[in-house]
């Protein structure tokens, strides 16, 4: 339908205001709350992981994040940290080799992000988990 035709059936009353002018009616809102979509994905994760992620706003607010790590080589760190909004993710850096409780903390600084590929054969635990993107 070209603009010709849209203006004549409007002047002829035939199309609605909110469709010449392509205006989307609002939305209507949802009855009561509307749940968090991290809180949704962790509810349909198995246990023990369902109980590590928050399920409400309350439990988001005392979410303690979960940190795993692999030693690829001794100055080679991989470490893997759950996030509050169901997921997780893996960095990897070289590190002086030293003391590895230490140095997961500079990893997660400042390390490259790992492929979700290879992330997650390092850490199978998190098989369920999304992966941040």
């Amino acid at each position: 339908m070209d603009q010709f035709e849209i203006d004549r059936k409007y002047d002829a009353g035939e199309l609605a205001y909110e469709h010449k002018h392509n205006i989307k009616p609002p939305a209507e809102e949802p009855e009561g709350p509307v749940e968090h979509p991290s809180f949704t994905r962790a509810k349909a994760l198995p246990e023990p992981l369902r109980s590590h992620f928050p399920k409400s706003v309350e439990e988001a607010k005392e979410f303690q994040p979960r940190i795993r790590r692999r030693a690829l080589a001794s100055t080679v760190l991989v470490v893997a940290k759950t996030r509050v909004e169901c997921a997780w993710a893996c960095y990897c850096d070289s590190v002086p080799g030293q003391n590895h409780d230490n140095e997961e903390a500079e990893v997660l600084r400042h390390g490259d992000k790992l492929d979700e590929g290879l992330a997650r054969v390092l850490f199978p635990e998190f098989e369920k988990v999304p992966y941040a993107r």
